[in-house]
């Protein structure tokens, strides 16, 4: 709240306290989706290229952790199979959060899937 109430300016731009803000300040926004990143530019290929990362990341890593371990461990046979995907969906999304959050400031992606309707 501090952060946003009293180092935030015009345009929602940092502005330490000390710092005259500035309306006219322009700062290169340098972001580009995951597809283009990994040199993908059709729209439909961007899709295909955000569905299947995000398929990825929320089914087959969960898939992959639950034949690896599923009969292994005691306590994910007695979880059972619904409430194990259950609790690794909202692991994942929370997990992505962290994921999006590295992207965005290690690699300046902006949106791993961009659709007209949705951007995540």
């Amino acid at each position: 709240m501090i952060l946003g109430t009293f180092i935030r300016g015009p345009g929602w731009y940092l502005f330490p306290p000390w710092q005259y803000w500035d309306v006219h300040k322009t700062v290169a926004i340098t972001n580009m989706n995951l597809p283009e990143l990994l040199g993908v530019r059709s729209e439909v290929g961007s899709w295909i290229v955000g569905f299947v990362a995000l398929s990825v990341w929320l089914i087959a890593i969960p898939q992959a952790f639950w034949m690896a371990r599923g009969k292994k461990s005691t306590t994910l046979q007695k979880l059972g199979i619904v409430r194990y995907w259950i609790t690794a969906q909202l692991f994942m999304i929370m997990l992505g959060t962290v994921v999006k959050v590295v992207l965005r400031m290690g690699f300046s992606v902006k949106y791993v899937l961009a659709t007209p309707w949705i951007n995540v």
